[in-house]
């Protein structure tokens, strides 16, 4: 392990190169609420554009337990009459490749047929590699699994990295998927303290044989944002380039989802991240520039770690207006709290429609909704609702999980 200090995205492509196939990349969005959401949801949009036969993208598919879990949901509705899907390709995407072969052996052998590398034909039409590409290589298919029965699955397990294989894919979808995927990418955090003076802050981690030191360091900006003082933002050229990549390849009423934490306006107060992170991996200490005051924002980057690997990951909250910025060009786009709190939090009341969340109003659809008058509702009053659901369920705290649902246009 190089001892040179790493930057976030060499210390997070690190982490899941060495974990990749030995960890359970558990998240939040595995909770079982939000996968059956996600079914009723691609389910009732294929319904509503007469599909009975669609293709899914899932870009950071870690060992394929959310992919898996995806196509069991639906499968179940499907067999309940709520759907009349009939046929369902999945391409599931990873950096990793450990994590992919590890999940191609866990799963072959409750596949009717699975092929390591190129099967015979082709029923997810991806190649062995991106052919004609100056980095093909970098794109490859590491396995195929396959259901002839009905409904036809075929679960394809690519090796690539996200940018990557947006840019070489030709291949057309219907539903793209990101799950705690943007908070890992390469992003600039910039912050305005109570005097208005404005700092870049990057994290730089270093590596000794037995510790970790994470730096937060503050510079001047880089670019000439204008930040109201207290507040905090950040911006990814890597995220907004992968959405708008993934909303290229997306047919007309195709449906973009990335779920993550992050905060809903372009700004955020300060405030919500003064205090550091409350629980740190045993071999990780931190380093704040010398004479920050106590409104420097300590817990701008959060890390986690795999002690018995020694290797950390880097994440921060994702800026989910740039994203729908950059979306903006090809449909509408809709950010909902997640609702996790209403659903299982210490005052949790139980999901109910008209909530406001995506795990309400999405995990209870009806088999006879109306979704295209409920995404319309839903994208006229979703700053509403978010307002809403952080003064009742936050405390005022808009740093939260969100749902970002987006349908291009047709």
């Amino acid at each position: 392990m190089a001892s040179d200090s790493l930057t976030k995205a060499q210390v997070n492509a690190l982490y899941y190169n060495v974990v990749g196939g030995d960890v359970f990349f558990g998240t939040e969005a595995m909770a079982s609420p939000y996968t059956a959401s996600v079914a009723r949801l691609i389910a009732a949009q294929a319904a509503a554009r007469g599909r009975t036969h669609i293709r899914i993208l899932e870009i950071g598919a870690n060992n394929c337990a959310f992919a898996c879990t995806l196509l069991e949901a639906l499968r179940e509705l499907i067999v309940d009459g709520d759907s009349t899907l009939e046929r369902i390709d999945y391409v599931a995407v990873e950096f990793a490749r450990d994590s992919l072969d590890a999940a191609f052996q866990r799963e072959r052998a409750d596949w009717p047929k699975a092929w390591a590398g190129t099967p015979p034909s082709g029923p997810i039409g991806l190649d062995d590699s991106a052919a004609g590409s100056p980095e093909a290589s970098r794109v490859a298919l590491v396995g195929l699994l396959s259901d002839p029965e009905s409904p036809q699955v075929n679960l394809g397990l690519v090796h690539a990295e996200a940018n990557q294989f947006v840019r070489e894919t030709a291949e057309r979808f219907d539903v793209a998927i990101l799950n705690e995927l943007l908070d890992d990418l390469p992003c600039a955090v910039h912050y305005c303290d109570p005097n208005g003076h404005r700092h870049e802050l990057a994290a730089h981690s270093h590596f000794d044989g037995d510790r970790w030191q994470v730096r937060i360091e503050a510079t001047p900006p880089a670019e000439a944002l204008v930040l109201p003082p207290g507040t905090i933002t950040t911006t990814s050229k890597e995220s907004t380039t992968l959405v708008a990549g993934l909303a290229k390849l997306l047919e007309a009423g195709g449906l973009l989802l990335a779920h993550d934490y992050g905060f809903p306006e372009r700004f955020a107060e300060t405030a919500q991240y003064r205090a550091p992170q409350e629980t740190l991996p045993d071999f990780v200490s931190m380093w704040f520039p010398d004479g920050t005051g106590a409104e420097f924002p300590r817990a701008a980057f959060r890390v986690y770690g795999n002690e018995p690997k020694r290797v950390i990951q880097v994440t921060n909250d994702v800026n989910f207006s740039e994203l729908a910025e950059a979306l903006g060009r090809f449909g509408r786009t809709i950010v909902l709290p997640h609702g996790n709190s209403i659903a299982y939090g210490p005052n949790a009341k139980g999901l109910a429609r008209g909530d406001g969340v995506f795990l309400s109003e999405f995990g209870l659809l009806p088999k006879d909704a109306d979704l295209p008058e409920l995404l319309d509702l839903l994208h006229r009053k979703q700053r509403g609702l978010r307002e809403r659901y952080i003064s009742t369920w936050s405390a005022g705290v808009g740093s939260v999980f969100y749902d970002l649902v987006f349908i291009k246009d047709e």
